[in-house]
């Protein structure tokens, strides 16, 4: 019903819905992204090719790569509740020593977050 409070359970978002909307709104406001699928895979060997590991992207890259006016963003989704591992860690490091932007993003706070980076550099006007 109209002026009714809506009510969201932010512990209950996965965080595959927190990533799409990190990357509808990281698009909304002007940047350009797209998902990094990290992990591995083994493909099985035939009678004629050997058996092959394929690594895809860094261990702990961001699930989001994205830039805006020549800027890096890493943007890592979490739920409420998720931790970061060490290595995603390292990745934030490294971004932020190089002069990237990189953003722990949560259901309850994505949008601000990812407001408050492009106001910081320039790229949103303070509303």
């Amino acid at each position: 019903m109209w002026g009714e409070q809506v009510y969201m359970d932010f512990y209950r978002v996965s965080e595959a819905e927190v990533l799409r909307g990190v990357y509808d709104y990281f698009h909304y406001r002007g940047g350009y992204c797209w998902r990094n699928n990290t992990g591995s895979v083994v493909i099985p060997g035939t009678a004629t090719t050997k058996r092959r590991y394929v690594q895809f992207s860094e261990p702990g890259a961001s699930d989001i790569i994205g830039v805006h006016s020549g800027y890096f963003f890493g943007l890592e989704t979490k739920t409420e509740k998720g931790k970061q591992t060490p290595e995603q860690i390292d990745w934030m490091n490294v971004i932020r020593e190089h002069g990237g932007v990189y953003l722990l993003l949560r259901p309850s706070t994505y949008i601000d977050q990812i407001d408050e980076a492009l106001r910081q550099l320039g790229l949103l006007a303070v509303e």
